[in-house]
């Protein structure tokens, strides 16, 4: 019986494997087919290009579309205003442009194309293509959401090239923080107010005021657990002849040991304090950089402040800052947790 249940089995798999074997060829091909017809629409394509002669800032307005990412790239070198899509071009796009004195007002408009219809939906929402602005260094660039929301980033080349020696000129480790160096970009090229710079170091600030606070909340339950916790102790001259355990329950304080006291209640109070402090530091100091490299450095903006008075405000800023760490420090320092505070202010 079991040799013919085997022989059953075996003649099964053998079938099911040939019959595998036959239909592979054309499922190859079928996915092969259904590849090279998406390909086909996969490309790379300039929607708009012109000379920036004349125009010191670009207004794009997206349609037909829910969110868009767009790249922004200024070339120190260009000449240019193009604008690019690469991606699953699923879309019909429309570029009109209209000139305003010197603003260039772009809009692009994305409809589906007929033979994806049935897609629709997911084409307006999805990220299957993505934008590329290229404009000459000097030239702003701004985004009109009111159609759709953008999401925008700036090429990393042309943003070290800007903001080369800004790092060791302010000496804030915060700077490398890649929200905090986007904004401290897009205020010395001009594209950012203050408030606009406030604004992103606000959000940049409470992601790690988040981070500070979950480490406090940590501290205060391990030292809860690890201050005081049970043991086995040997006594010095266990009596064995009368019973007496060779081992007896102790409490071991474990506090000194490990160093695991509580970080300070005001610990979130006092990072908060420091993170204002480098706020007014940095922005103050991209004054001082623009004032000091605008001759140089043709896309940074123009400061009207004298340069004798942002030296000295920003000489008031950097005391604050110093007042500021050594605070934190002063109350951090000597708890196993205040690693965890540092990292999230980057100070090492």
């Amino acid at each position: 019986m079991m040799k013919r249940v085997f022989k059953i089995s075996l003649i099964v798999t053998v079938v099911s494997l040939l019959i595998t074997l036959v239909l592979l060829p054309f499922g190859v091909r079928s996915m092969l087919d259904t590849a090279n017809k998406w390909a086909e629409y996969t490309t790379y394509e300039v929607e708009y290009e012109q000379p920036a002669e004349g125009i010191t800032q670009v207004n794009v307005k997206f349609t037909g579309r829910e969110w868009m990412s767009c790249g922004v790239e200024q070339q120190s070198s260009g000449e240019n205003i193009t604008l690019s899509t690469s991606g699953l071009q699923l879309y019909d796009i429309t570029t009109t442009s209209e000139t305003d004195g010197t603003v260039l007002n772009l809009t692009v408009d994305f409809q589906v194309k007929p033979e994806f219809e049935q897609l629709a939906s997911l084409a307006r929402v999805s990220n299957m293509i993505q934008t590329n602005l290229k404009v000459p260094l000097g030239v702003a660039v701004s985004f009109d959401e009111s159609s759709c929301q953008i999401s925008s980033y700036v090429s990393q080349d042309d943003q070290h090239w800007v903001m080369n020696g800004f790092h060791d000129y302010a000496q804030e480790p915060l700077t490398w923080n890649s929200t905090i160096r986007e904004a401290l970009y897009q205020y010395a090229v001009g594209a950012y107010t203050r408030a606009e710079f406030d604004s992103a170091f606000d959000r940049a600030a409470a992601d790690i005021l988040a981070d500070v606070n979950d480490t406090v909340r940590n501290s205060e339950r391990a030292a809860a657990s690890e201050t005081t916790q049970w043991g086995y102790a040997e006594p010095m001259e266990p009596d064995y002849d009368n019973g007496e355990s060779a081992y007896t329950e102790v409490i071991i304080d474990k506090g000194e040991e490990y160093g695991s006291k509580t970080l300070p209640e005001n610990t979130a109070a006092l990072v908060e304090a420091y993170l204002d402090a480098v706020q007014e530091y940095l922005a103050v100091s991209v004054d001082c950089w623009c004032a000091m490299n605008s001759n140089t450095i043709p896309a940074l903006k123009t400061v009207d402040t004298s340069l004798d008075t942002l030296r000295s405000q920003r000489t008031a800023a950097q005391q604050k800052v110093t007042e500021a760490r050594r605070a934190l420090a002063d109350a951090v320092d000597g708890c196993v947790y205040h690693e965890y505070i540092y990292s999230a202010l980057q100070l090492g």
